[in-house]
C-alpha cells in the first residue's frame, strides 16, 4: 500500500486467489456494481473458475487478470490499497496473511481462520453480505489515513504467523493437552 495516502487515486482493491463461488466473488461483483460511482477499482487475480457471462457481467471498474505466475504476485499486492476476501467456505486462507505482511488491511469473512481484527487490521462481514462489503469498501474508500493505519497493524499481525512463533503455539498445545 501506499504510506503516504494518495487520495486523489482511487482506491485499489485485489482479490487474489482462485475466482469461484465458493470464494465469495459472485459478493464481490454485486459489491462492485453498487459502487460504479465510487472511486474503487477491482484487480482480480488467479484461476477463473466461474462462467465467461459471470466475467462479462462485472462492472468496468473490475478486471480480470487471470493466473498469476508465484514470482508475479508480490507485485500485485504492492500496487493495491486493500484485499478482499469474501469467501464463504476456507479453512485458512493463506492469501489474508500475505496481503497483511504486504501491510494491506483485509476485508473478510469469519469463514477462513481467525487472522484480521474487524476495525483493527481490517474489516470482517458477514458471509454473503453485498450490503456489509460495499460499506467496509467505501468506509476504507473514504477513510484513507485509517485504511493505512490498519495496514500498518496487518503488517503487525502477520508477524505472529511466522513458522517459528506457530510452532511453538503448536508445542504449547501439545503439552498442555499431554498433562
Amino acid at each position: 500500500p501506499h504510506d503516504g495516502v494518495i487520495p486523489d487515486s482511487p482506491l485499489h482493491v485485489l482479490w487474489l486467489g482462485t475466482v469461484g463461488v465458493r470464494k465469495g466473488i459472485q459478493y464481490l461483483v454485486d459489491a462492485a456494481h453498487r459502487l460504479s460511482d465510487a472511486p474503487i477499482r477491482f484487480s482480480i487475480v488467479g484461476p477463473i473458475h466461474i462462467t465467461d457471462q459471470a466475467v462479462a457481467s462485472a462492472p468496468s471498474s473490475m478486471t480480470f487478470e487471470g493466473p498469476m505466475p508465484r514470482d508475479k504476485v508480490s507485485e500485485w499486492y504492492r500496487q493495491a490499497d486493500v484485499f478482499v476476501l469474501p469467501t464463504l467456505s476456507d479453512g485458512f486462507a493463506i492469501t489474508q496473511l500475505e496481503a497483511m505482511a504486504h501491510g494491506l488491511p483485509v476485508v473478510t469473512t469469519p469463514n477462513c481462520g481467525r487472522v484480521v481484527t474487524d476495525g483493527k487490521d481490517g474489516r470482517v462481514i458477514p458471509p454473503r453480505d453485498v450490503d456489509a462489503l460495499a460499506e467496509a469498501l467505501v468506509y476504507l474508500e473514504e477513510n484513507r489515513e485509517e485504511a493505512a493505519k490498519m495496514g500498518r497493524k496487518a503488517k503487525k499481525t502477520s508477524k505472529q504467523y511466522t513458522l517459528d512463533r506457530v510452532g511453538t503455539r503448536l508445542e504449547e498445545i501439545v503439552s498442555n493437552v499431554e498433562t
